[in-house]
């Protein structure tokens, strides 16, 4: 399933600082089991659009402990009735303190900032991610949803 949720104001918790984060528009795509009821695999990108489509660029989460390819590193599993999935997997997943897992060196980085306290900074002050800073991910919503 996939799926798109607006840009939210967020906490994120990094360290001991709390970080008020306007988030871009997330695009998630969640496998989910209908015998297990639960989420086994998770994966977020973002967009610049406001009307999400299947046409629509997709870049990659500019945050921390998302692979490359999109998906998340996190729990094996979430359990879950399928109408939970967003609130128990996209923001059970933003509700995790953030470390500095898969942050930069390609996989997430956001110029121009290396350090992720420093970038987390950046974005609350300027109230969101600026679009210059995204990663191109590479592929729309149609394509990420058939990954």
């Amino acid at each position: 399933m996939t799926g798109w949720t607006p840009g939210v104001e967020y906490p994120f918790v990094f360290r001991e600082r709390t970080y008020l984060i306007q988030t871009p528009v997330i695009v998630y795509r969640v496998r989910w089991s209908n015998s297990k009821k639960a989420i086994t695999e998770l994966s977020l990108a973002v967009s610049t659009d406001t009307n999400v489509t299947a046409t629509s660029t997709l870049f990659r989460w500019p945050f921390s402990n998302v692979y490359r390819d999109q998906r998340v590193c996190w729990t094996a599993e979430v359990s879950c009735e399928l109408r939970e999935v967003v609130e128990r997997g996209v923001f059970g997943f933003l509700q995790t303190p953030n470390n500095t897992h898969l942050y930069g060196l390609g996989v997430s980085h956001n110029a121009p900032y290396r350090d992720y306290d420093e970038f987390l900074g950046a974005v609350q002050a300027n109230q969101g991610v600026n679009a210059d800073w995204l990663i191109p991910a590479g592929k729309t919503v149609s394509e990420f949803h058939q990954a």
